[in-house]
C-alpha cells in the first residue's frame, strides 16, 4: 500500500482506526490527531487550496453517548474548518427504515446524542442525503439476522455542494459493508452560499465573548 498512512490501534483486536491517502493524490497532510484509546483518528487534510479536517472513527458498540460527545468537543478546536466523519459509529440513527428487525424502536441513547450533536453542528448524513427512502444496510449480524445501518459519512454543510455519489458496496470478508463517497473538492460553493454561525458556539462561554 503506498501513500499516507494515519493509524492508531489498541490492545483489543476490534479497535484501531486509519486514514489512507493514496499517493500521488496530491492531498498532503498538515496535522494529525489520535484518541489514545484507539478510537478515532483526525487528520488536516490540503489539496490545492481546499483544506478539510477528515475523521475516522470506531464507535463503542455499547450505549455509550458520553462517546460522542467528547469526540464532539475535541474537534470544536477544527470549527472553522469543512469536515468529514467516516466509520462505524455503532448505531441506527433511523430506526423506522435502516433496522431489518420489525417494528420500528426507540433510537438508543448514543443514536439520540449523536443527532442532537449532527444537529447542534450543522451536520448532514451523507447517504440519508443522497438516497433518503433506501434503507442501505451496512452490517449483518449473524447471531439475531438482523440487517442494520450504523456505518457513516457525515459531512458539514460546506461540503454538501461538492457530493457527487454515495455507494454502499457488498459485504466481503466482513459483517460490515464498505461505503463509497465521491467528493468534488476542486468544485467552489455555489453562489449565494452562506458559512452558517456554529449554534454551539452559543453554548460556551468564550464564543459568546
Amino acid at each position: 500500500m503506498q501513500g499516507s498512512v494515519c493509524a492508531v490501534g489498541f490492545t483489543y483486536h476490534a479497535w484501531g482506526v486509519l486514514i489512507w491517502v493514496r499517493k500521488g493524490a496530491g492531498i498532503g497532510l498538515q496535522e494529525v490527531c489520535v484518541d489514545p484509546a484507539g478510537r478515532y483518528v483526525v487528520a488536516k487534510c490540503i489539496r490545492r487550496n481546499c483544506t478539510l479536517l477528515v475523521v475516522a472513527d470506531y464507535c463503542p458498540n455499547y450505549d455509550d453517548s458520553n462517546f460522542y460527545y467528547a469526540l464532539s468537543s475535541q474537534l470544536q478546536q477544527w470549527a472553522d474548518l469543512s469536515q468529514l466523519w467516516g466509520g462505524d459509529l455503532n448505531c441506527v440513527l433511523n430506526t423506522d427504515q435502516d433496522c431489518s428487525s420489525g417494528p420500528p424502536r426507540r433510537p438508543s441513547r448514543d443514536a439520540r446524542a449523536l443527532t442532537e450533536i449532527l444537529n447542534q453542528d450543522g451536520m448532514t448524513e451523507v447517504w440519508a442525503h443522497c438516497c433518503p427512502t433506501t434503507p442501505g444496510y451496512t452490517h449483518y449480524s449473524t447471531v439475531h439476522d438482523v440487517h442494520t445501518r450504523i456505518d457513516y459519512w457525515l459531512c458539514t454543510q460546506q461540503l454538501v455542494p461538492q457530493i457527487q455519489a454515495c455507494e454502499v458496496f457488498p459485504r466481503t470478508f466482513s459483517d460490515h459493508s464498505p461505503i463509497l463517497l465521491e467528493l468534488d473538492l476542486c468544485m467552489p460553493p455555489p453562489p449565494g452560499f452562506l458559512w452558517q454561525f456554529p449554534p454551539n458556539f452559543l453554548l460556551d462561554d468564550s464564543g459568546r465573548n
